[in-house]
């Protein structure tokens, strides 16, 4: 049979190049969305995607270059074996107002070598309403904003990477300055999960959250790590000038934690 390309192309006016060596273990990067709009003081969520070459497996860490200054990457790690990881990039609220140009750098071990790649900017688009691609972009921008005055009076309780199983339920545990009134009105919700990783339950006491994360067994089909990323929502019945209640209870988008850390297990 001819040899053709993914577009069933082929024939005399095509050129194919065939390498023949030992193997050259390596990885590049695509990071998408390539422009970033947030508030000073804010998060925003990424994705990093590892295109892994000649078999290398391990573990890749990111870092930024000459990003804002006191920008920094929550959950910056491509665990082994993953080709992507979503995190978050956060802007202190000092941070200058304005269009900035940064990468995403990477970092491995290959073969006792420090290896180093920067990210190509990407865009997740689609294409004929089913296929997604990565399309790549000349620049990377952040754009930081005019900054926010809600200040999230929420963190993690926990240290380490939150353990999952799937068919099992984990607690993770959000304290929360401000007291009853504070807590009563947040409350904090997935920003697109690992496929099966759901919030099964949410509880509340004066002063913490507490998240009951759930992995569907019949949904997950293997082992995973990386981030989880929630989303900082805003709950409150407005009140009559009588201080009854005067509609039903409203939820505002507020912004993302920092990326929680996860492994999940079978």
């Amino acid at each position: 049979a001819p040899l053709t390309d993914a577009q069933h192309k082929g024939g005399p006016d095509f050129g194919y190049r065939l390498r023949v060596s030992t193997a050259q273990p390596d990885f590049a990067l695509r990071a998408a969305p390539s422009c970033l709009n947030v508030r000073a003081g804010a998060l925003v969520p990424l994705s990093v995607y590892a295109i892994r070459k000649d078999g290398f497996n391990g573990e890749i860490l990111l870092s930024l270059k000459n990003a804002p200054l006191g920008a920094s990457l929550d959950g910056a790690r491509i665990p082994p074996g993953q080709d992507m990881v979503r995190l978050t990039l956060s802007v202190p609220a000092t941070t200058p107002l304005g269009t900035t140009l940064y990468a995403i750098e990477g970092n491995a071990s290959i073969r006792g070598d420090q290896v180093r790649h920067d990210a190509v900017p990407a865009d997740d688009m689609m294409q004929a309403f089913s296929y997604r691609h990565l399309v790549a972009s000349e620049l990377q921008r952040i754009t930081v904003l005019e900054g926010t005055k809600y200040n999230p009076p929420i963190k993690i309780a926990q240290v380490g990477a939150v353990k999952l199983h799937a068919g099992s339920t984990t607690h993770v545990r959000f304290n929360v300055n401000g007291g009853s009134n504070v807590v009563d009105q947040t409350t904090v919700e997935l920003n697109d999960p690992p496929t099966g990783i759901v919030i099964e339950k949410i509880e509340k006491d004066k002063n913490a959250i507490d998240v009951s994360l759930h992995a569907d067994k019949e949904k997950i089909k293997d082992e995973l790590s990386g981030n989880l990323i929630f989303n900082l929502v805003n709950e409150r019945v407005p009140q009559a000038a009588t201080g009854k209640p005067a509609g039903p209870r409203q939820r505002s988008f507020m912004g993302v934690l920092p990326a929680v850390p996860f492994d999940l297990t079978r």
